[in-house]
């Protein structure tokens, strides 16, 4: 027969936990600048959109922000989604997922397509990105080099928790 002195009834009574405000659905993650495990919600999910009735043009040959969101430290699944009119079936479109606003530089993905010869070109652009501080902002970007100005009628970027 032993006895355990020093026995924990709680998972927050560990020394390397941090739980703060317990929820349905919360899980721990670890956090090795902190050395310790914390609890958060993996059901978290922010969206950005435009409406159709609002189009934003794009210039020939330049990035331009669509939408933006501010996230908080942890692992996301971006996806992103926009669509060009059809009034120019020449050049290439593309779509990018940045952290800069208009960005030129690529900072998560870029694709480019030629365009369609009717109806709209539509992208859709999937990735798995660490976001590394607290308050960061992502931008979808369009891009396009027609030779004229073309009007992006809709975008969405949806950014799900996934992780820490």
């Amino acid at each position: 027969l032993r006895a355990i002195s020093d026995a924990r009834t709680s998972i927050s009574d560990i020394d390397d936990v941090n739980v703060s405000s317990p929820a349905d659905g919360n899980v721990l993650a670890y956090d090795g600048t902190l050395g310790k495990w914390f609890n958060f919600d993996l059901g978290f999910f922010d969206y950005a959109a435009t409406a159709s009735a609002n189009p934003i043009t794009c210039a020939n040959s330049t990035y331009t922000e669509c939408v933006n969101l501010t996230l908080d430290k942890g692992l996301y699944i971006f996806i992103g989604m926009l669509g060009f009119d059809s009034s120019s079936t020449t050049g290439t479109r593309g779509i990018n997922i940045s952290t800069n606003s208009a960005d030129t530089g690529i900072a998560a993905t870029r694709m480019t397509v030629n365009a369609c010869v009717s109806g709209q070109t539509r992208f859709q652009t999937v990735n798995v990105i660490k976001v590394n501080n607290d308050s960061s902002v992502y931008y979808l970007n369009a891009h396009q080099t027609s030779g004229a100005a073309l009007d992006v009628i809709y975008s969405r970027l949806l950014a799900v928790k996934i992780g820490m």
